[in-house]
């Protein structure tokens, strides 16, 4: 997500307040994601866009 330059546009879409992941330190497998939007509709749009492609196939290519 963030060597293919996803996180950086996620950030720039209008709406966007917070988009961040954090690591545990003891579970390598696990990823937590905190994002924040103005409003539902932002998300929506977010959510709808072809951005959201690539995120899937990315998590469908790591699980």
């Amino acid at each position: 997500m963030i060597s293919s330059g996803i996180v950086d546009r996620v950030r720039k879409e209008v709406g966007n307040l917070k988009y961040e992941y954090f690591l545990p330190f003891d579970d390598k497998e696990t990823v937590l994601l905190i994002d924040r939007w103005k409003s539902e509709e932002a998300l929506d749009i977010h959510h709808k866009s072809e951005m959201m492609k690539e995120i899937a196939n990315l998590r469908n290519k790591y699980q």
